[in-house]
């Protein structure tokens, strides 16, 4: 059986921005209105690179527990997924409408919604990545075992991580010198 490399992102902070409320500059919410649904530049030319030169699959991974608080619906959701699959082609994405009090297995940081796409899809977790924006995204990625990467925002400079990335082009050097290393 051939297992698929694979690039796990996080949607909200690193494919597209949050908002952020005045009172809590420093604490990124996901948009709940296809209009505030805005990708960061650099992802469709990241992914489309991704795919095209290195034959990576590419899976979104997000929590939306504005779902289940009614700030969210199902509708927008679905249509904020279409505009992300019109743009980037992705291979798959999973999604968690839970609250932290649910105590789910697919809720970030646990791996419920990695581990569902990698028994679908044959994928090889030595040979993928994990890129986030917050410590839910890290732990994620470490509990599976998968090379992960905290991108920097303005709102996670104080979050510990030894493998930070500027922007997600830095990954493409990355990603370049292993498959030249391993040939």
């Amino acid at each position: 059986m051939v297992l698929n490399k694979a690039i796990f992102l996080d949607r909200d902070g690193v494919v597209n921005k949050p908002l952020f409320k005045k009172n809590r500059k420093n604490h990124p919410f996901a948009p709940n209105r296809l209009d505030d649904f805005i990708l960061y530049d650099d992802v469709i030319t990241f992914v489309k690179k991704i795919q095209s030169k290195y034959k990576y699959k590419i899976y979104i991974i997000t929590n939306q527990p504005d779902l289940s608080r009614g700030d969210l619906s199902i509708n927008i959701l679905n249509e904020m997924h279409k505009k992300l699959y019109d743009n980037l082609k992705y291979d798959g994405i999973e999604f968690c409408g839970h609250l932290s009090i649910d105590n789910c297995k697919c809720r970030k940081p646990e791996p419920g919604m990695k581990k569902k796409i990698e028994k679908k899809n044959n994928i090889d977790l030595k040979k993928s990545f994990f890129i986030g924006d917050t410590w839910r995204d890290i732990f994620c990625g470490m509990s599976a075992g998968i090379r992960t990467y905290l991108i920097n925002r303005h709102y996670n400079k104080d979050f510990y991580c030894d493998s930070r990335i500027s922007k997600l082009n830095d990954l493409t050097k990355i990603i370049f010198d292993l498959e030249k290393l391993n040939g």
